[in-house]
């Protein structure tokens, strides 16, 4: 029987950038039982549920942890969800959460900064109609500097992200904002002192799926 470990809000629901148009999305962690790792019959990895206007991210236990090792900002921000938006959270999940910091390194940084760049030029293509876009791309890289400070994304966006979010920001305004925070994360990076390791353990994270599963199982 399939186990659910981890179910939190996600997306604009986790950050605060929602609209009134905004859906309801969650990221949900599961466990197979142990013969679908062992045999042959085979699991999802990964998929999407759409119930009514609501968007639910599925990953299998081993796939959100390389996933979360890799950067990605949706699997990496819900091990820092406040308790208000964690939704459900099995005990053999717990260790994950306990460690989140073990999963931020500097792949992260760089996955929020490229991903940031990204949704910079989509907003800057279509301000007007592309508010989503530029407030993310303020947030992500604002996430990055927050990860190089403090050792961890902050999940609430900022007043500015915000701001871009209902639109009270001009294009040249945005422009000026993502620009001086730009340079703030390109000093850090730069940084020799910086404190964060360039890559996640993996035998480390390895240990805790293996523990989360198990336990999962019993």
């Amino acid at each position: 029987m399939t186990k659910t470990l981890y179910h939190t809000l996600s997306g604009s629901q986790l950050t605060g950038l929602t609209a009134p148009t905004s859906d309801r999305d969650t990221l949900s962690v599961v466990a197979y039982p142990l013969e679908c790792y062992l045999g042959v019959s085979g699991y999802s990895e990964t998929s999407h549920v759409k119930e009514g206007e609501n968007d639910v991210l599925v990953h299998e236990a081993r796939k959100f942890a390389r996933l979360a090792m890799a950067g990605n900002y949706a699997c990496l921000s819900s091990l820092f969800a406040p308790a208000d938006k964690v939704l459900f959270m099995h005990d053999a999940f717990r260790p994950f959460v306990a460690n989140a910091f073990s999963f931020v390194s500097r792949k992260s940084v760089a996955a929020c900064v490229g991903q940031a760049l990204t949704d910079y030029k989509t907003a800057c293509n279509d301000y007007a109609n592309n508010t989503k876009a530029a407030a993310r791309a303020y947030h992500l890289m604002d996430e990055a500097r927050r990860m190089m400070e403090y050792g961890s994304p902050g999940v609430d966006a900022s007043w500015t992200a915000k701001q871009l979010r209902a639109g009270e920001l001009r294009l040249h305004e945005f422009w000026n904002e993502f620009e001086v925070l730009r340079d703030e994360v390109k000093r850090m990076e730069a940084d020799k002192h910086n404190f964060l390791r360039n890559e996640v353990d993996a035998e480390f994270v390895s240990a805790l799926v293996m523990e989360a599963l198990m336990a999962a199982n019993k």
